[in-house]
């Protein structure tokens, strides 16, 4: 085994202690930076704080003002519409309740009386005998006593409500034809006309349901009093219930020959019903949760179908209440008008609650059915609004980053010097061990040879040699012992040229074949006396490359040397040269120890040797692998090494051929040649 040099403990170095020294100091004065950062930050978090809280205290002012002014423009707005008609871009309904829990919508003359109260009419108001003189005039009416009908309708009072009615009914009493009836009941006077039968039905309405079934009257007259009829409907002209508002467009439809699914119009206007008879539910259940008391505004319903309910107070005690009911969306809408702007470019976050959920929210995601605490408003009660600005602005988180980096870096810097001064102490500790290692491995490679020869020549000056025989014998050996050293000199040479970058190739056309059969004769001797058979052989022809004939000598020697080196006896080195593609291919397979597959990459460093070699105690150098990889670089080639089928290793050395490569012809087979 060669002697190797005993290896320092790695915390036991010098430079160990220089490390601490240097490091403890830094490492105390870095903690007492960032603490004096740390305290600074607290106190700077702090003013912050104060100046957003003052900040936040006068948004919150702001936005009571404005939501108070937002609330009370929705109100205005929708009230003016009680005057004006609905509006078909309507955002909000203006609504009256009364103590029956009847709910009115004036802009719309529709009313929604409770899911348990008896069906809803409203007829004409007529003092006691106009009303009896009509129930007279409608049973002779209905007993076909048209004569006596006629009479009873002349000779009603002249009630300018009554008045289109009673025109009508004697009309068709009198025996008009289909065609006059269809005119009148499109005339202007009919479907134009706020007129109603005496039990509060329209009487357009009343008219076509008469003149539908009726044999004459032309679908195109009745078509155009329909369509009429409907528009008049739609725009709000009679006071109605939700359910005879749907009850009469259904049966307009009927008589156009139409379905609400077929109608976007109709569509329209049944979802629109369905919203007011939702916003009629929400106020009668607010109304009775606040028992008759309700807050100025609240919101009513679930998150995504509910209303916020406006309350404007009766003027005296017998006054219904009435309020405008805003959708859930319109709403968040609203807030984002009233308090969104005063929210603009500042560092906040705000949320509108009541008192069981979220509202509306600005910059953050808080869910809608999660209480946040916030400051309570002064105009709308129940409601609280919460502020929340973030820790530190930017520009205080930039100084902030910037003053750690200050005291960090050169921490930084630091460690990465004693990482790297690490790192170096022990790669100079590495490869003095790999120096001491080479110079046991060459002193015990010149020791060696030189202890051979020295015993043959004392032998030979001794005179105990018997005859010329031995004596050429014993020349030879020392000769072989002399070639030995010489060529550990040289490779020494090499080595020391290749690392000095002075080692020059000179290229000359050259059979690499030749060379190979000459190393393969000359280390067969050596190979032999180990009792290993070796064999080469050569496939196809070969072309000459240009070759450093010294150097590529070196390397084929170096590769079948190892082979014999690290193989047992008993084994067999095979050598073979062929062309694969572009290269010439030289192959030496052995059935040695083989090589670590972690050691693989590592065997062609100069220097390395595996620790199988080491194991089986092979000596050597470890700069033949080295030479080998130099001289195939040095050519444009490669060496590269792999496992010979489980035992063993396969070293391959690669050289291009010259452009164009010689082949031979594809009929030409290639047989193995013995070298």
């Amino acid at each position: 085994m060669s002697p190797r040099l005993p290896r320092a403990p790695f915390r036991r170095s010098w430079w160990w202690l220089f490390g601490l020294f240097i490091a403890v100091p830094a490492v105390v004065l870095a903690m007492l930076g960032m603490r004096a950062i740390r305290a600074e930050d607290v106190e700077r978090q702090r003013q912050h704080r104060e100046r957003q809280g003052q900040v936040a205290a006068q948004i919150r002012r702001l936005a009571d003002a404005s939501l108070s002014t937002a609330l009370d423009r929705v109100v205005t707005d929708a009230s003016r519409s009680e005057t004006t008609g609905p509006a078909a871009d309507a955002r909000a309904w203006l609504f009256e309740v009364d103590s029956a829990g009847v709910v009115a919508f004036p802009a719309e003359r529709l009313v929604a009386p409770p899911a348990d109260a008896v069906p809803f009419a409203r007829p004409l108001a007529l003092p006691d005998s106009e009303a009896a003189a009509i129930e007279r005039v409608r049973a002779a009416e209905a007993q076909g006593r048209t004569t006596e009908a006629l009479a009873l309708y002349r000779g009603l009072p002249d009630n300018p409500t009554l008045r289109p009615w009673i025109d009508w009914r004697l009309l068709v009493l009198s025996g008009a034809s289909p065609v006059m009836l269809a005119e009148q009941m499109t005339a202007r006077v009919v479907w134009e006309s706020d007129a109603t039968t005496p039990s509060g039905v329209p009487l357009a309405v009343a008219a076509l349901n008469e003149m539908g079934g009726r044999p004459g009257v032309g679908p195109k007259h009745l078509a155009a009093a329909a369509e009429r009829t409907l528009a008049a409907l739609r725009g709000g002209r009679w006071p109605l219930s939700l359910d005879q508002r749907r009850a009469y467009e259904r049966e307009l439809l009927r008589l156009l020959g139409s379905v609400p699914e077929d109608d976007l119009v109709a569509r329209a206007t049944v979802s629109h019903l369905e919203d007011l008879e939702q916003v009629a539910e929400h106020v009668r259940t607010a109304l009775a949760a606040s028992h008759g008391l309700p807050p100025r505004a609240h919101m009513v319903g679930d998150a995504d179908l509910g209303h916020l309910l406006i309350w404007i107070r009766p003027r005296s005690s017998t006054d219904a209440w009435r309020g405008v009911a805003v959708p859930d969306h319109e709403a968040s809408a609203l807030f984002a008008t009233a308090i969104g702007p005063l929210l603009e470019g500042q560092p906040f976050t705000a949320s509108l609650s009541d008192r069981t959920r979220i509202l509306w929210a600005h910059g953050s995601t808080v869910p809608r059915d999660v209480e946040v605490p916030g400051q309570p408003l002064e105009t709308v009660s129940g409601w609280s609004l919460s502020v929340t600005g973030t820790a530190l602005d930017p520009l205080t988180g930039s100084s902030r980053l910037l003053s750690y980096a200050r005291v960090l870096f050169p921490i930084a810097v630091l460690a990465c010097g004693l990482v790297l001064a690490g790192w170096l102490m022990r790669r100079e500790i590495a490869l003095a061990e790999r120096q001491s290692t080479f110079v046991a491995a060459v002193t015990h490679e010149f020791k060696s040879p030189l202890t051979s020869i020295r015993l043959l020549m004392e032998r030979l000056a001794d005179g105990r040699i018997g005859t010329e025989e031995s004596a050429a014998r014993y020349h030879a050996a020392i000769g072989a012992e002399t070639e030995r050293l010489e060529n550990l000199v040289n490779r020494l040479l090499e080595s020391q040229k290749l690392q000095s970058g002075q080692r020059t190739y000179d290229l000359q056309p050259s059979s690499l074949q030749t060379m190979v059969r000459e190393t393969v004769d000359r280390l067969r001797p050596q190979a032999e006396a180990k009792d290993i058979q070796i064999s080469a052989r050569v496939i196809g022809a070969v072309p000459d490359l240009p070759l450093d004939v010294q150097a590529m000598f070196d390397a084929v020697r170096n590769l079948i040397d190892n082979a014999i080196k690290y193989s047992p006896a008993h084994t067999e080195i095979t050598v073979a040269l062929d062309i694969d593609g572009p290269d010439v291919r030289l192959t030496v397979s052995d059935q040695g120890v083989g090589i670590d597959p972690a050691d693989a990459t590592r065997v062609f460093e100069p220097f390395f040797r595996g620790r199988r070699g080491e194991r089986v105690n092979v000596q050597g150098t470890g700069l033949g692998l080295s030479l080998v990889r130099a001289t195939a670089e040095a050519h444009g080639g490669t060496v590269a090494v792999e496992d010979n089928g489980g035992r063993g290793s396969r070293f391959i050395l690669r050289v291009p051929r010259p452009h164009p490569p010689v082949d031979l012809p594809a009929s030409t087979p290639l047989e193995p040649e013995h070298l």
